[in-house]
């Protein structure tokens, strides 16, 4: 309610520092969301998390596995480089929430085991599937593995294609006058 109640320009002060402003200016707007919506208490249905704003389905699926157990797939880098070795996926990572990946994953959760086992793709992938040495001797699915099997771990997953750099020109105008810096805050 603290948060929801604050002035934007307050709630930006204090993220100061941190960098991605829009995640505090999405924080703040859920904040009043979930005042307004939820009587101040964060709501535990997946979809009304995803009304949230900013949060899309990895983050209401973490939240909802995680935090209530609920059987929602989290589909990270770390899991896609999992997925894409034991199934042997030859498309490039793909985060839509219809993409290979959330098939797969979602297919996998065990029944009233999610938290636990999302939790645990993700460390598989976060310590022993690495992105460039990757531990297959001390993977618990590596007999599964059809990476590992076909000699593709190296080539897996796929690299995504890069866009193109767009080059960004940009400019900031300060006006001193009297020993003082004068400055215009961008609008939202």
């Amino acid at each position: 309610a603290k948060l929801a109640a604050a002035p934007s320009s307050r709630v930006l002060k204090h993220w100061q520092g941190l960098g991605y402003y829009s995640r505090a200016r999405n924080l703040h707007a859920s904040a009043q969301l979930i005042v307004e919506r939820h009587g101040g208490e964060f709501p535990r249905d997946y979809d009304a998390i995803r009304a949230l704003k900013g949060v899309g389905p990895y983050t209401a699926g973490a939240i909802t596995s995680i935090a209530y157990n609920e059987e929602r797939p989290i589909v990270d880098g770390n899991v896609i480089r999992v997925l894409s070795r034991l199934y042997a996926i030859d498309t490039a990572p793909d985060r839509d929430e219809g993409s290979i990946f959330w098939e797969r994953q979602r297919a996998l959760i065990p029944h009233g085991k999610a938290r636990l086992f999302n939790q645990a793709l993700m460390e598989l992938g976060a310590l022993v599937c690495l992105p460039k040495a990757p531990r297959c001797p001390e993977c618990p699915v590596r007999k599964h593995c059809q990476a590992l099997k076909q000699d593709r771990v190296g080539e897996l997953p796929r690299a995504r294609e890069r866009k193109a750099n767009i080059r960004v020109t940009a400019a900031c105008v300060a006006w001193i006058k009297d020993g003082r810096v004068l400055l215009r805050q961008r609008p939202e």
